[in-house]
Order: structure tokens, then sequence, then C-alpha cells
């Protein structure tokens, strides 16, 4: 039984500039690199920087749901450390 459910969305995305493969010495900074297009597009979503979301996805959160999340954490905090392993530091 859950008492909350987080979504997914998944997509196709396809950037294009050039209508062939140049070489960046040519035409570096003058074709726009289209990682960097794609990489400004999610963080309108998504900001890579902050890991802020945009306005339109955030909602308020019941609440219920923070007591029930630290009572979650607590009961499952030894188990969640032995079943995802992680590097030092993290």
């Amino acid at each position: 039984m859950t008492s909350s459910l987080r979504g997914i969305t998944l997509c196709d995305v396809t950037v294009k500039a050039a209508k062939g493969g140049y070489h960046s010495g040519e035409v570096g900074g003058f074709v726009p690199e289209t990682f960097r297009v794609l990489r400004h597009l999610l963080d309108r979503i998504d900001d890579s920087k902050t890991g802020n979301v945009m306005k339109e996805l955030e909602t308020e959160l019941p609440s219920y749901a923070e007591p029930e999340a630290k009572r979650m954490a607590e009961l499952m905090k030894k188990d969640l450390a032995i079943k995802y392993k992680m590097e030092d530091g993290v």
C-alpha cells in the first residue's frame, strides 16, 4: 500500500541546428551547440544548478506527508544504507 506516488515523464527530443556534420573548429560559436540548447531547454523545467523545478510543477505538501516521511526514514535508515551502497562522502 502507498500513500503517495511520484510521476514520471518520458519524451523523445531532437535538437537540430546545422544541416550537416561540421567540424567545431570551422563553425564553433557560429552554429549553436545542440547539447547546450537541450540543456537550456531542460533547465527551464529543472534547473541543473539549483535543483529547483518550474513553479508550475510545484505543489503544496499535504500535512501528513512530512511526519510520515520522517517516520519511514527512521524505520528504514539501516536497511537503506545496506541496500543502496554510496561512495564515501555522498
